[in-house]
């Protein structure tokens, strides 16, 4: 399992862990002590190998003392450019940036597409700056998995990408082909893309080894318990119910912080114990099934939810004193959904909150990843993944009422692992 310090790859690592009695081997490429990658150590059934995976070499020299590798569950992304990216929006005013993204950005991949004679640097650009950039370096990092273990002896490999394969993060207003709900064999987005780079790395070796199977996975908002809180982490589940507690013990409304639109948009969230499920059992039938196969698939709830439909829920959950919807196209930043309280006043009132309850983590800024929340409040468009083709597979079992039962399956994970209360209200 590489990238097991990663949402989706704590889960499919989770689920390995549990299937590990049966008489296979799963090991997690890390570097330093379990306990530091983890929150609560390696998970049950998993050993840790030591190990950097830059260094394919080393990494070789570390599996000689196990059996061969027969499956790869690939989950590791660089994102340099996305923390440059959210370095800069930890300073920005949210609400500038968003007024900005709405009346400047459509006029500039227009024009970007007419000056450039239908070029896609604008696109390569804005993919960067959504995360699936650095290309060059992610492609460089997965090939040396390959380098390091004995091909002869691998059957399959999952890779976890995403949704903005399909344009999550454009939407109609940058892309004028974007439609959703997004299928499996729909065109990948314009521009440069560390996701499709990735999936044709895969499809190379593939192609060079006649005997391994391959699955892709494209979740969209991941949700489930977390590998280790950090502030860096993006678990919108871990940020929603910080945020809900934050109001109640200040005693505000739960204000919406995205706009209108997202408010009446139509998403999808994918557990992390979904993926893993997708991921596990695929494993275990491409393999068996007769030739080589390379399937793709969304990894997410079978049901869309709106906003609209989830905040009464969050508020109720988190004991508010009442829920705010938006305010405006461009909604509004944390701190003044929270009345302008001073970061001072608002980490008090989470040591407070900690203290009370008993978690694990005291420190505001390790589990509140504010750009990452505000940010994920910006698509003002629906974007629903098709859950058909997984459906038919019938590898992981259906959720309905996706967005406020997946997220309350979430909360029990992070209440579970001590970074939520138990009893709220």
């Amino acid at each position: 399992m590489v990238g097991g310090t990663g949402m989706a790859g704590y889960g499919i690592l989770r689920k390995l862990g549990e299937r590990a009695g049966s008489g296979g081997l799963v090991l997690a490429p890390i570097r330093g002590a379990a306990d530091k990658a983890w929150l609560e150590g390696a998970p049950a059934g998993v050993t840790a190998l030591q190990a950097d995976i830059n260094d394919p070499e080393a990494l070789r020299v570390a599996l000689a003392d196990y059996p061969p590798v027969t499956h790869i569950f690939y989950s590791a992304l660089v994102r340099t450019s996305l923390n440059n990216v959210s370095s800069f929006m930890e300073k920005a005013n949210v609400v500038g940036v968003r007024a900005m993204q709405r009346s400047l950005g459509p006029a500039l991949f227009r024009g970007a597409e007419i000056c450039c004679c239908g070029g896609t640097g604008m696109y390569d650009t804005f993919n960067s700056m959504a995360g699936c950039g650095d290309i060059d370096e992610n492609v460089v990092l997965f090939k040396k998995i390959f380098q390091a273990v004995d091909v002869s002896n691998l059957r399959y490999c999952c890779l976890v990408t995403g949704a903005k394969h399909y344009g999550m993060h454009l939407g109609p207003q940058l892309w004028s082909q974007y439609e959703e709900p997004f299928c499996e064999d729909m065109t990948e987005a314009p521009g440069e893309s560390a996701y499709q780079a990735l999936e044709d790395s895969l499809h190379e070796f593939a192609a060079l080894l006649p005997g391994l199977s391959s699955l892709v996975l494209r979740p969209t908002f991941i949700l489930g318990p977390v590998p280790r809180p950090s502030p860096s982490c993006m678990n919108l589940s871990l940020c929603l119910g910080v945020y809900a507690l934050l109001c109640k013990e200040l005693a505000v409304p739960l204000r919406f912080l995205g706009g209108v639109d997202f408010w009446t948009a139509h998403h999808n969230f994918s557990h992390s114990d979904r993926i893993a499920q997708l991921a596990v059992n695929g494993g275990a039938a491409l393999p068996l099934s007769g030739k080589p196969a390379q399937l793709v698939l969304n990894a997410s709830d079978h049901d869309s939810f709106s906003s609209a439909e989830l905040w009464p829920s969050l508020s109720a959950w988190a004991g508010c004193c009442s829920w705010e919807g938006p305010v405006g196209r461009n909604g509004m930043s944390l701190t003044y959904a929270l009345n302008g309280a001073s970061s001072e006043r608002v980490e008090e009132a989470w040591r407070t909150l900690a203290a009370q309850h008993g978690l694990r983590e005291a420190r505001l800024r390790q589990v509140l990843n504010v750009p990452f929340l505000e940010q994920s409040m910006c698509i003002s468009h629906s974007a629903r993944l098709s859950s058909q083709k997984c459906k038919r597979l019938s590898w992981a079992s259906p959720v309905r009422d996706g967005g406020w039962e997946t997220l309350q399956h979430a909360f029990s994970d992070l209440q579970a692992q001590g970074l939520l209360p138990d009893s709220i209200c």
